[in-house]
Formats: C-alpha cells, sequence, structure tokens
C-alpha cells in the first residue's frame, strides 16, 4: 500500500462516483481508492481526537492548579461550608454523639466500600443528623419512610397491573367522595326529594 501524496489528492475520487467516458480504471485501481479515501478519513478522525485530548488535559490540569492554589470557588455560597472542621468530621458534636456519629458513619462505609468524595460528604451528612436525632424522632422518621415506599410500591403494582386511569383505586374513591360532598350539600339546603317521589 503506497503512502498518501498531495499529487493523488487531486485525482482520487469518492467511491461510487461515475467518471467520465473515457476513464477505464480497473476494479484493483478503483479498491486502491476507496482504501485511500479511508485512510486519509481514518487520519482525519484520529487527529480530531487527539486535539479534542489535550484540549480536556489541558482543561482538567487547569482546575487541579486552581484547586491546589485554593482560589475562590466558583459558587460563592458553598465557601462558608468550607474547612468547617478542620480537625475531625464530628469534632463540633459531644463526646456521646461524636462515638455514635462515628458508628453510623463505619455503618454507611460497610454498605459502600468504594465511596467517592461528594458520596463521603453526603454520609457524613447523615451520620451527624442520624446522631442528633433521638430514639423517638428516628423511629418516627423511620415509619414515614417505610410508609413513603409501601405507597411507591402500592403504585408500583397498580401500574402494572394497568391498574390506571378511571380504575384506578384513587379515582373511584374520587368519585364516591364527590357524591358523598353533593349529597351533604343538598341536603343542608333543603333540595333533597321528599321520601315516595321520583327525582330526576
Amino acid at each position: 500500500m503506497t503512502s498518501l501524496d498531495s499529487r493523488d489528492l487531486i485525482t482520487i475520487e469518492k467511491p461510487g462516483c461515475q467518471s467520465g467516458p473515457d476513464d477505464r480504471s480497473s476494479p484493483r485501481e478503483s479498491s486502491h481508492r476507496v482504501v485511500l479515501w479511508r485512510n486519509l478519513l481514518l487520519r482525519l478522525m484520529l487527529r480530531v481526537l487527539l486535539d479534542s485530548c489535550v484540549q480536556l488535559f489541558r482543561i482538567v490540569g487547569g482546575i487541579e492548579r486552581t484547586n491546589r492554589l485554593r482560589v475562590v470557588m466558583k459558587i460563592k455560597g458553598l465557601s462558608k461550608y468550607r474547612g468547617r472542621n478542620p480537625h475531625g468530621y464530628f469534632q463540633d458534636l459531644p463526646w456521646g454523639v461524636r462515638q455514635r456519629a462515628y458508628a453510623w458513619l463505619s455503618r454507611f462505609l460497610k454498605r459502600h466500600p468504594y465511596c467517592p468524595r461528594w458520596r463521603f460528604a453526603i454520609l457524613v451528612g447523615q451520620a451527624k443528623r442520624l446522631a442528633l436525632m433521638s430514639d423517638e424522632e428516628r423511629s418516627a422518621w423511620g415509619r414515614s419512610m417505610h410508609a413513603k415506599r409501601g405507597g411507591y410500591a402500592v403504585q408500583r403494582r397498580y401500574w402494572h397491573e394497568s391498574r390506571i386511569g378511571p380504575d384506578h383505586p384513587a379515582h373511584k374513591a374520587a368519585q364516591v367522595s364527590v357524591a358523598q360532598r353533593k349529597w351533604r350539600k343538598q341536603e343542608r339546603l333543603g333540595l333533597l326529594p321528599k321520601p315516595g317521589v321520583l327525582w330526576i
């Protein structure tokens, strides 16, 4: 296979294009042209990919340099939360609460052994919140979470059973409620029919 030359680019035609009547190119020459076009396109795509990778590495390197130099954060609202406890995660808590927070954090880290930094920050916040809650508050919170989970499960079951739209129990309950409210309003205004009288 020969290398691609600038003189070849002038004479190369796209594969599948019709040439003039005096062009008597053999199938071997046309396949050679197809290979040359393919190589040209591959080189072009490789060059674009390399340029984009270089730009990406420059951007990432710039971000790391700004992080190393401790430049002001782009989100100014989050700057007050940065470095609040330089001595530890739970050093602002009392000793007993701190021990409970570390216990919660270790329990969470057993569930997520490979934990990225963003998830670790969330787990620290949740451990602190659960350590500050009393047993009654934590129990009430757990019950509310179980109730939400049960409600979502029922909705999912109704969806799989195709009990949506007018067949959904909530729609039937709403229709019954509307009928009862209408009946009570008519009863309050004295518009109900007398017994034995047909009312349409």
